[in-house]
C-alpha cells in the first residue's frame, strides 16, 4: 500500500493544552493485495489492485504534555457509492511526538487504514476487503 494525503485544517477548539480541528484532505491511494493458495487439487492465485484519488474528511485533536511533548490522534473517512458499487476508506492514527525544534518532530505511534469496495454488478465478483494497522516511526516537519 502507497499513500500520500495532503489535509488541511481548520482549528474550531484551541486553549494552550489542547486542539481539536476538522480535517479535510486529497489522498492518492495505490492499494495492491494478493492471495494465493496450492493444494494438490486447488490452486488459487487471485490479484487486486485499487488506485486513485479520493477525498476524505474527519477530526484532528492534539493534546500538549510539556513544552517539548505532545499526543495527537487523526480520523479520516470516506464513503461513496455509485450505481451498484459502493467503496470506503478510513485513515486512523495516534502519536506520540517529541518536538525538537518548533517545526521538527520524532514520533511513535500507531496507524490502521482500512478500504472497502464492493461491486453488486450482476457477472461481476464482489467484495475487495483490505485492512492493515501496526506501530509506526516517524519525523514530522511541519509549517
Amino acid at each position: 500500500m502507497r499513500l500520500l494525503g495532503i489535509t488541511h485544517e481548520y482549528s474550531f477548539i484551541h486553549n494552550e493544552n489542547f486542539e481539536l480541528a476538522v480535517v479535510a484532505g486529497i489522498n492518492d491511494a495505490d492499494i495492491s493485495a494478493q492471495a494465493r493458495q496450492s493444494t494438490p487439487n486447488v490452486h488459487v492465485n487471485q490479484t487486486e489492485n485499487v488506485a486513485g484519488p479520493f477525498p476524505t474528511f474527519g477530526l484532528d485533536s492534539t493534546y500538549v504534555i510539556s513544552k517539548r511533548f505532545y499526543i495527537d490522534g487523526r480520523a479520516q473517512y470516506f464513503k461513496v457509492s455509485i450505481d451498484h458499487d459502493t467503496g470506503s476508506m478510513g485513515i486512523y492514527e495516534l502519536d506520540a511526538l517529541y518536538r525538537l525544534r518548533p517545526n521538527v518532530s520524532f514520533a511513535l505511534g500507531y496507524t490502521a487504514v482500512k478500504a472497502i469496495l464492493d461491486s453488486r454488478k450482476p457477472g461481476e465478483s464482489g467484495v475487495f476487503d483490505f485492512d492493515t494497522k501496526g506501530p509506526e516511526v516517524f519525523v514530522r516537519v511541519a509549517f
